[in-house]
């Protein structure tokens, strides 16, 4: 079971039970490095610019004048990507994406939980369960991060059992209530 705590402690409790730390920035950033989908909409949403774009722009500062004039324009419109399909078609918390409204620079739930589930995917250290290094993080909100990983994890709204009886109740005559 996931569990979040300061980065010292976190990496004890991984150590003492036996499961891999998460560090859910160091996450975020892989995806935003990563080309593709995902990657570009984690670059878009926390409003950084594409490997490939922080090489060329590192690269320009170092030209020469006379070659400075012959290079694209650097304010080109980034193409706006479309918000790629969430974890699960079906999501028992639909209010919560409807006002999803992230700080500047930090993830949405649909997208976090995209590259949390990505992640847990591809990385067997996580297969037998994980901590979650830290209580802050730059790329999500604590609450951010809560609801992105009940749905990375594939976690659903279980319906309540229905009461039992009392041993004394006549069961024609009862009835349960909620």
């Amino acid at each position: 079971a996931p569990f979040a705590m300061a980065a010292e402690t976190a990496t004890r409790a991984a150590e003492k039970y036996g499961v891999a730390p998460l560090d859910v920035d160091a996450v975020v950033r892989e995806a935003a490095a990563t080309a593709g989908e995902l990657g570009d909409l984690v670059r878009l949403e926390l409003g950084v610019p594409a490997p490939e774009a922080a090489e060329e722009a590192s690269n320009d500062a170092e030209t020469s004048p006379a070659t400075e004039s012959a290079a694209a324009p650097a304010d080109a419109e980034e193409p706006l990507v479309e918000a790629p399909a969430d974890v699960s078609d079906e999501d028992d918390f639909p209010e919560e994406l409807e006002s999803d409204a992230p700080e500047e620079g930090t993830l949405k739930i649909s997208t976090l939980a995209r590259v949390l589930s990505a992640a847990m995917k591809t990385r067997d250290e996580w297969k037998g369960g994980f901590v979650i290094g830290g209580l802050a993080w730059e790329t999500a909100s604590p609450a951010t991060l809560v609801k992105a990983l009940r749905r990375a994890l594939g976690m659903r709204k279980a319906a309540p059992a229905p009461a039992l009886p009392p041993a004394d109740a006549d069961p024609d005559a009862w009835e349960a209530t909620t």
